[in-house]
């Protein structure tokens, strides 16, 4: 009866792997929930304006800026909704509304990256 072992064995696989994508898929999400993306503070980024270049890189207003930082996390209608937002305020409640974990403080989100 060679069978029913080696099937058992294919199970026992099938499990382990099951629970390895499972948790790795948990770890992600956690990760997701709780890490913070860094948005310069408005008056940051106003002073940096000044900067040759910076606005090259970085968007020529503010909604630009947090359009370009957040690109890959950010579907249309959100990305939309930060173009179009009146001013920097707007710009972040949408982020808040929309549960997009942010922080102005820079080490915060570096150590949110390590953990």
């Amino acid at each position: 009866m060679w069978f029913p072992t080696h099937l058992l064995y294919i199970y026992k696989l099938i499990f382990k792997s099951f629970i390895f994508l499972f948790k790795n898929l948990l770890n992600t999400i956690c990760y997701l929930i709780m890490s913070k993306t860094y948005i310069m503070h408005p008056n940051l980024y106003y002073n940096l304006c000044n900067v040759r270049g910076f606005c090259d890189l970085n968007g020529n207003t503010y909604n630009e800026y947090v359009y370009i930082t957040l690109d890959n996390k950010i579907d249309d209608t959100i990305r939309h909704n930060i173009v179009n937002a009146i001013n920097e305020d707007a710009v972040l409640d949408v982020l808040k509304n929309n549960n997009i974990n942010y922080t102005h403080d820079y080490e915060e989100a570096l150590n949110n990256q390590r953990s």
